[in-house]
């Protein structure tokens, strides 16, 4: 089987982070890697985001190191930006990563939503719990 590995500590094991962005234009998606998380995660994520919602990007996808030490301490103020659960990226970067997705602007249509199975109901309730938190704190 398949082996995940996650930390429960906060802080982080360095000051500086080692992360990169991107923007798909066709899709008008930005993304945030961040390979290693530190002290300054937060800022390096708040200042890609402000770079981003400037060039109107639509969505940004922020991938965290789930075996990062630093992430635990991180989710609570990334929330704050505006950051809600995307998802689990199994083998992503030689590990596993969190996405966290951000919407600029648009409302999501939850009625839209097709569900593959009833199965996945649960998971969905969450991230659109996750989603009416986040977008009731940028109002």
């Amino acid at each position: 089987g398949y082996s995940v590995e996650f930390t429960t500590q906060g802080s982080p094991s360095t000051s500086h982070s080692r992360m990169s962005s991107s923007l798909a234009a066709g899709l008008n998606v930005g993304t945030v890697n961040f390979k290693q998380l530190g002290e300054d995660a937060v800022g390096l994520a708040a200042s890609a985001l402000r770079q981003m919602c400037l060039k109107h990007v639509d969505v940004i996808l922020l991938y965290l190191p789930l075996g990062d030490p630093g992430l635990v301490g991180a989710l609570p103020a990334l929330e704050e930006l505006g950051f809600f659960f995307g998802g689990l990226h199994p083998g992503w970067n030689g590990g596993d990563a969190l996405i966290l997705q951000y919407h600029n602007n648009f409302e999501l249509e939850t009625a839209s939503i097709v569900l593959e199975s009833p199965d996945s109901e649960p998971l969905l309730r969450y991230v659109l719990d996750c989603y009416q938190k986040t977008t009731s704190a940028k109002v």
